[in-house]
């Protein structure tokens, strides 16, 4: 299952937001650390992990075979940031996030069963400037970092007329690489020490070609690289577009 944050509830919590009647002094004071837990949605590109399943779609496609073929939705994604206010409107921090999908897909008949699952995840660790412009609690910011991305998957194809063509593979593929973004958004402070944020953001985290290894009861194992079956290699680039809504506690007040 692959857990997701409804848009209409962020949206909701936005207007939640900026519609408060409490003062909008939002920028923790200079010299001061804050701290804010996050919750929101995030877009993944996956573009040749999402032709891989497209692919396989079109096979069932083209044999008339009425398979109903899902991608990768829009993802969960959970947050942690600290930063440290230099002066009345720069702040510097670090963050880490983490965003998981996944596609499971499968068609069965009176012949034959095909069933495949590929999940994907990303955890990154990431340095923060933010810019925060006088008079409100708007900011704007870049960060990056580090990612460590991962993909697993499985096949299974089961033959009820010839026994001997099943196999069963399961893959897993793991590698690092830097991500980055750029971000804009609006804090509010709800009371002494308390602020809650909404964030939109862009992240670039192309991590390339994974390795890793793939192991089959019918096929043996071995250290392996995504790839179509053209024999070129699978890009998994986790980029995409992201909206969160946080909570958080500014020590030493709000200017």
């Amino acid at each position: 299952m692959n857990p997701r944050v409804p848009l209409s509830a962020l949206a909701a919590v936005a207007l939640w937001l900026l519609a408060s009647s409490l003062p909008a002094q939002a920028q923790p004071a200079p010299h001061s650390f804050f701290a804010r837990g996050s919750l929101g949605t995030a877009t993944m590109a996956l573009t040749d992990w999402r032709n891989v399943i497209d692919a396989d779609k079109k096979v069932f496609e083209a044999a008339h075979l009425p398979a109903e073929w899902e991608g990768f939705a829009t993802t969960f994604e959970p947050a942690f940031e600290v930063d440290y206010m230099v002066t009345r409107v720069l702040s510097i921090g670090a963050g880490f996030s983490y965003q998981q999908a996944a596609s499971d897909n499968s068609y069965a008949d009176s012949n034959f069963l095909f069933a495949q699952r590929i999940q994907v995840s990303i955890a990154t660790v990431r340095g923060i400037l933010t810019y925060w412009p006088r008079g409100g609690g708007v900011f704007v910011g870049a960060e990056a970092g580090n990612g460590n991305g991962a993909v697993t998957g499985e096949r299974h194809f089961k033959d009820f007329v010839t026994p001997a063509d099943d196999f069963d593979i399961a893959q897993k593929y793991d590698g690092s690489g830097v991500v980055g973004g750029v971000f804009a958004g609006y804090q509010h402070s709800f009371g002494p020490g308390t602020i809650g944020a909404l964030r939109v953001r862009y992240q670039t985290a192309n991590l390339g070609v994974l390795s890793g290894h793939f192991s089959s009861p019918q096929l043996g194992s071995g250290p392996d690289k995504p790839t179509f079956t053209s024999g070129k290699q699978i890009n998994t680039d986790f980029g995409g577009l992201g909206m969160t809504v946080s909570i958080g506690t500014a020590f030493g007040g709000h200017r």
